[in-house]
């Protein structure tokens, strides 16, 4: 069952280490850049002692690029045309 609402303070759990305090909106942040995936364990004071999958709670509804990563599809790489060593163009890669 999807949790409503923001909670204030929320962590993340990662290499069997509790990350946070942090704001939904920093959560969010973390989910866009793939730092976060939709079955990262979090946790807010509203779950009691159960953390849950990201993909369950509020922090869930996110803008539309991530919503592709959290139905399982993947979005296309982005391209930039970097500048290498003495300004010169290193090709449109693939960051």
């Amino acid at each position: 069952m999807a949790q409503t609402g923001d909670a204030d303070e929320w962590f993340y759990a990662q290499d069997g280490r509790s990350i946070g305090p942090m704001s939904a909106a920093r959560m969010r942040d973390l989910l866009m850049f793939d730092t976060l995936k939709p079955d990262t364990p979090v946790w807010t004071q509203a779950f009691g002692n159960e953390w849950r999958r990201l993909r369950e709670t509020s922090l869930a509804v996110i803008a539309p690029a991530a919503a592709a990563t959290m139905a399982g599809t993947r979005r296309p790489a982005q391209r930039c045309l970097c500048l290498g060593a003495g300004g010169s163009r290193a090709g449109g890669r693939a960051h």
